[in-house]
């Protein structure tokens, strides 16, 4: 659903993530590496409240967030993880 806004895309994104991660058998803080790539980077703070929120106490991994023109003009996030097995 590409009809919220940028922390309402983010929160779906993440349940997204969530239900990949746990598919291969890890989970969050068992995560590496990210990209996040955002539509405009003025909203980069709003969203970055509704990542921290995911993470809670998790480990912190190295993070990329960069601007990007999006293949759907309602699309405003897009967030790949590399992760390890548990």
């Amino acid at each position: 659903d590409y009809a919220g806004d940028i922390k309402e895309q983010t929160r779906t994104m993440l349940e997204r993530v969530d239900e990949h991660l746990a598919e291969a058998g890890t989970n969050k803080t068992q995560i590496l590496s990210a990209t996040l790539y955002i539509k405009d980077i003025s909203e980069v703070a709003q969203m970055n409240e509704v990542w921290a929120d995911w993470l809670g106490d998790a480990p912190r991994p190295a993070r990329t967030c960069v601007q990007a023109e999006m293949a759907k003009p309602n699309i405003l996030v897009e967030i790949t993880v590399t992760a390890a097995k548990i």
